[in-house]
């Protein structure tokens, strides 16, 4: 059967246009994960995010973390009084901000937060710190692999 130009240029529209028709569709039920909901106002607050990291940089109050037996220790500088310090840990997931976790500092007497990795998800994790000390504030960000 013999098809004139007519048919097969309609054909291909009809098929092009099913084709965009159809990635639309997918498109619009993936979900979109977006780093922060409300990106805007946090864009704005950024100097401040810059002068948490100055003052990290400038000062030697390093924080460590360290993974050993389920459990994951974030070590605060020994040469600080541990009531004084506190602030937040957001353990951002990259790939799912639903698993994201937000947990308050709570330093014990040998300057130890410990998190049991029981409670997450098996993946990566970004750890950002946000703590202040004396009144000052630092910021400390580190990659974590819950195994």
């Amino acid at each position: 059967m013999k098809i004139n130009w007519g048919v097969g240029i309609t054909i291909f529209l009809i098929l092009f246009l099913g084709t965009v028709a159809w990635r639309i569709y997918l498109a619009g039920i993936n979900p979109v994960d977006l780093v922060s909901e409300d990106y805007y106002p946090k864009s704005l607050e950024y100097k401040h995010q810059i002068a948490r990291e100055e003052n990290t940089a400038k000062s030697n109050y390093h924080l460590t973390v360290v993974l050993e037996n389920k459990k994951l220790i974030l070590k605060f500088p020994e040469n600080t009084i541990a009531d004084s310090i506190a602030g937040v840990c957001h353990f951002y997931r990259p790939s799912d901000n639903a698993l994201d976790k937000f947990v308050p500092i709570k330093v014990d007497t040998a300057h130890l937060q410990v998190f049991n990795v029981t409670d997450f998800t098996k993946g990566k994790y970004e750890l950002k710190v946000y703590w202040t000390l004396n009144s000052v504030e630092y910021y400390f960000e580190n990659e974590v692999l819950i195994p």
